[in-house]
């Protein structure tokens, strides 16, 4: 019923990055949704755009992620970071983060540190994306929360 990927949300930030803006992703379904409804546009979207495939939902049941080398050395993601897989806590549970891998030029910026799977990409070309398999709101320490965002406002405008 929500599609993540709709065909106006995937005009308008095509558009946008042809004109050479940047663009900032994240969710738990963001590739497991395109998958699950067989949808060719949103994959080829991901892929040619947002410069990720999905690899797997449900990739890990922890929240924990820690950076890549080149996310480190890119000084894009902190080098570790917790988000919330727990009930009852002050932001919602993230059950099933989607692994993702980077595509046509992006590197992989993070991991999950359960099953080492990739967590995050990012591409630097005529312009740049940043996407994390599970929804940055959910990042449980706000001094990490606020380290990323930085982080990624700096790999944007360098």
């Amino acid at each position: 019923e929500f599609r993540v990927f709709t065909p106006e949300i995937i005009q308008a930030i095509s558009r946008f990055t042809q004109q050479g803006g940047n663009v900032f992703v994240s969710g738990s379904h963001i590739g497991t949704d395109m998958i699950e409804n067989n949808d060719s546009t949103a994959m080829r979207f991901a892929r040619d755009v947002l410069h990720f495939t999905w690899r797997t939902g449900h990739a890990t049941q922890e929240g924990q992620v820690y950076a890549t080398d080149r996310g480190r050395d890119r000084n894009i993601f902190p080098e570790e970071v917790c988000f919330n897989t727990q009930k009852n806590a002050p932001v919602y549970r993230v059950e099933s983060p989607d692994a993702i891998e980077p595509s046509n030029g992006s590197f992989r910026i993070c991991r999950y540190l359960s099953g080492n799977r990739s967590a995050g990409t990012a591409y630097d070309g005529s312009f740049r994306t940043v996407v994390l398999g599970f929804p940055f709101e959910t990042i449980t320490d706000e001094q990490q929360r606020n380290l990323l965002m930085k982080n990624i406002m700096l790999f944007f405008n360098p």
